[in-house]
């Protein structure tokens, strides 16, 4: 994968999507970058495929949600908005696996954890691709009686969540290049402050 992230973030460079420093980081960390626009918002695109069950080679290490760092990278990336007080966009391309797509639940787990955890505040949106379907997906905050001690050690019990508060949106887009049998699409989202 080390030759795709040089080859697409060079390609992102030269067309000034984004900057020589945002390329560095893309090149070495799995396509992964974040890039504030003149307009104030911090976009973070993640490498998701981490968490998708299709690619074998995800289950090598199940003890370890975050194999790639990319999750403790996005929330480096969300403290420091926060911190700042700039808001923050998410995109990716796999879904995070809470609407029946085929993730992981360990770092779908985690992920999920990382965006109640700075919603609403500073992640303000999230955009997905790859179910080639044009769909949604609401974030909620969890039950208070959702965690738990053992061991001195706190855990959750990622599936006590409180549907009266939801606290983001994250969007899934029709594909360009849809599989065979699907109509070929894209989604224009106009987002106001």
């Amino acid at each position: 994968m080390d030759w795709n992230s040089q080859l697409l973030s060079s390609l992102w460079v030269h067309d000034r999507w984004i900057t020589g420093a945002e390329q560095r980081h893309a090149s070495t960390h799995y396509g992964a970058y974040a890039h504030t626009t003149t307009g104030g918002i911090h976009i973070i695109s993640i490498t998701a495929e981490f968490w998708y069950a299709g690619y074998s080679f995800n289950f090598w290490n199940m003890c370890n949600p975050d194999t790639s760092g990319i999750l403790a990278w996005l929330a480096q990336e969300l403290s420091a908005c926060e911190f700042c007080g700039q808001t923050a966009w998410i995109i990716g391309h796999f879904l995070s696996g809470y609407d029946g797509s085929n993730a992981i639940d360990n770092p779908s787990a985690l992920f999920y954890s990382i965006v109640v955890r700075f919603s609403p505040s500073t992640v303000a949106g999230i955009f997905f691709g790859y179910t080639h379907q044009d769909q949604l997906q609401i974030f909620y905050d969890y039950l208070p009686n959702s965690t738990h001690r053992y061991n001195g050690r706190t855990y959750r019990k990622k599936t006590l969540i409180d549907y009266s508060k939801p606290l983001v949106i994250a969007y899934t887009s029709v594909p360009i290049t849809p599989p065979t049998g699907l109509n070929a699409g894209y989604s224009i989202y106009q987002v106001d402050s």
